[in-house]
């Protein structure tokens, strides 16, 4: 322990540099400083903040507020009650995003979803990529739940099938449609044949 006060390390070969009431309660661990963070996962870092968590093994946690790392692998750069849940899942800042699919991330924004495995989501508000390899880029309300589809932005656009593309606009939808695309406008949507 290098400074602060309240600081407590529970196990070998971890350090606590400063700040107040922090705990590093595993072998290995790392907590920069900040208040009342927790390192419970071995090899695991909070750099400083307040309240965040890093639970698993080998999660980074950059700082922000009330952010937690529960998979191994997983990390939070920093920002407001983000919760990266799933391995190698990563939650660049924002507020109140959640990235819970295996290798998922979700870059920024507020209310932000990347539950499927291996996608992303840029930024935005409210944006969900549900299945695997599905993305949405910005926007709000959009949602990418087609296997490998995309939503550039816009609001309220909808991916269902696998390997479809919403580019923006407005209400639109893809159906049940594979390698459907939707350029953008409102209210428009590919149907299958």
């Amino acid at each position: 322990i290098g400074s602060g006060r309240f600081n407590s390390v529970k196990h070998t070969f971890s350090s606590i540099v400063g700040g107040d009431t922090n705990t590093a309660s595993s072998t290995h661990t790392f907590i920069g400083g900040g208040n009342l963070n927790v390192v419970s996962g071995s090899y695991s870092v909070v750099v400083g903040g307040q309240y965040n968590s890093s639970s698993a093994d080998y999660v980074f946690m950059g700082g922000g507020q009330y952010n937690t790392g529960s998979a191994t692998y997983s990390s939070v750069v920093g920002g407001f009650r983000n919760v990266s849940s799933n391995q190698y899942s990563f939650i660049g800042g924002g507020q109140n995003n959640l990235s819970s699919g295996f290798n998922s991330v979700v870059a920024g924004g507020q209310f932000n979803t990347g539950s499927g495995a291996y996608s992303f989501v840029g930024g935005g508000e409210s944006n969900r990529a549900s299945n695997s390899r599905s993305a949405v880029v910005g926007g709000q309300s959009n949602s990418a739940g087609g296997s490998y589809s995309f939503v550039g932005g816009g609001q309220g656009n909808s991916t269902i099938s696998s390997y479809s593309t919403i580019s923006g606009g407005s209400t639109n939808g893809t159906g049940l449609a594979q390698y459907a695309f939707v350029g953008g406008g409102t209210l428009n949507t590919a149907f299958a044949d």
